[in-house]
């Protein structure tokens, strides 16, 4: 498994349709560092998962942060399962989808280590 599916494998099973109902949606609206509400989130990161996420613009972590914070707060029954992918890339890039049954949220960036 290559870096970028293990880690979005992880954030994925944490916002599936079965798990999302359990976030809490003020730990993702907390004016606090993308890793830190991951941690809080209990999703399990290595310190090079962490490294590598810190190592991502400011302004990408907070879309993620409040992408992920739109999916959730809301009604439980209407809460948006959040499917994650990675791909590498020269740049640091996020391109976020929502529809009626879910959000897609795509990492791109400088493969990590």
């Amino acid at each position: 498994m290559t870096y970028y599916q293990a880690i979005v494998a992880r954030l994925t099973e944490r916002f599936s349709p079965e798990n999302v109902i359990t976030v809490n949606p003020e730990i993702l609206a907390a004016d606090i560092p993308l890793v830190e509400a991951l941690e809080k989130l209990e999703i399990e990161l290595s310190q090079q998962d962490k490294d590598y996420i810190n190592m991502w613009p400011r302004g990408l972590q907070q879309a993620v942060r409040w992408a992920t914070h739109a999916a959730v707060d809301r009604p439980e029954e209407e809460r948006l399962a959040v499917t994650f992918g990675g791909a590498p890339s020269s740049f640091f890039e996020v391109t976020i989808w929502e529809t009626s049954g879910g959000m897609a949220i795509q990492f791109r960036g400088p493969v990590p280590f």
